[in-house]
């Protein structure tokens, strides 16, 4: 049994597959060659009428160890029916496209959820005195009980004073092993 790229595309739009008009002949072959299990789960008799006899007849042969295979359209009919198709996959996509964006500045604008402060933001505040790494580790485990230590203990030796410095540019003092903010009142 042969069917047309067309009619097998009508088959799995019909069936719920939205991107088939965009299949080669070949993954519609190999769709085709499947049709019973994707037919499984659905009702044919619920599905267009004009395309219920093709399909039950595709079923058939595939169930009966037959060949159903998938040929090219003429080209004038492809061409016919391709136009269209695409002027209204563009016009999708592009209505996709100009949602998801509206979509994302919406988010940006004010949806953001506060949370709490966070790591980082902690070892700045432990920084308005001279503390060792070892003092802020501990302030950090009490603060965040529920993350790893051995994370936080990483995150220290990098944030201080390197990150703080080069990323946050606030500038560090380090005297003995304590660390401290600068002070932006003080001079030297």
């Amino acid at each position: 049994m042969e069917i047309t790229k067309s009619q097998a595309v009508r088959i799995f739009e019909e069936l719920g597959f939205a991107t088939a008009d965009g299949w080669s002949i070949s993954q519609l072959q190999n769709r085709i060659s499947n049709l019973p299990d994707i037919c499984e789960d659905v009702d044919t008799k619920t599905l267009d009428i004009k395309l219920q006899p093709l399909i039950q007849s595709a079923l058939n042969k595939i169930k009966d160890g037959k060949e159903v295979k998938v040929v090219a359209d003429t080209q004038t009919e492809q061409k016919e029916k391709s136009e269209p198709v695409k002027k209204k996959k563009e016009k999708v996509v592009k209505e996709k496209t100009v949602k998801a964006k509206k979509e994302k500045k919406e988010k940006k604008e004010g949806t953001r959820v506060k949370r709490g402060t966070g790591v980082i933001a902690t070892i700045i505040e432990c920084l308005s005195k001279p503390v060792t790494r070892e003092d802020i580790l501990k302030v950090l485990v009490t603060k965040f009980p529920d993350r790893n230590k051995n994370g936080m203990e990483t995150t220290v030796k990098c944030a201080v004073p390197s990150y703080l410095q080069t990323k946050m540019g606030l500038k560090i003092l380090q005297k003995d092993n304590r660390y401290k903010i600068a002070s932006a009142d003080k001079k030297k």
